[in-house]
């Protein structure tokens, strides 16, 4: 029978501007529940996220969260129910480094 846990599974965490660098990589089936994403300047920032399979890149065919803005001192939620599988992994870039805090929450199965 599977244990569900919930979990934090991604501290918080500032985006640097590298694209398709790995943010997060599942050790268990994971439900990735809620992604917050605070911006921590006086300027607009935007970011992109990916959900990239085991052994593979970040690129157009994964993205998921495509050039998404969030307004100077505010947070987008994200809320979503979102399965990945042991080694897969989550890649994000922001266009400031810095500027962007990523909260990634969600339920380990094992």
């Amino acid at each position: 029978m599977a244990t569900y846990t919930a979990s934090e599974l991604l501290a918080t965490t500032a985006l640097g501007t590298s694209a398709g660098a790995t943010i997060f990589t599942a050790s268990n089936k994971t439900i990735i529940k809620q992604i917050l994403v605070a911006n921590v300047t006086a300027t607009d920032r935007t970011f992109n996220l990916h959900i990239v399979p085991n052994g593979g890149t970040a690129g157009a065919g994964n993205k998921v969260f495509g050039d998404v803005t969030v307004q100077a001192n505010t947070t987008t939620v994200i809320d979503l129910a979102t399965v990945i599988d042991a080694s897969d992994f989550i890649a994000g870039d922001a266009s400031a480094a810095s500027a962007l805090n990523v909260h990634i929450s969600g339920v380990e199965v094992s």
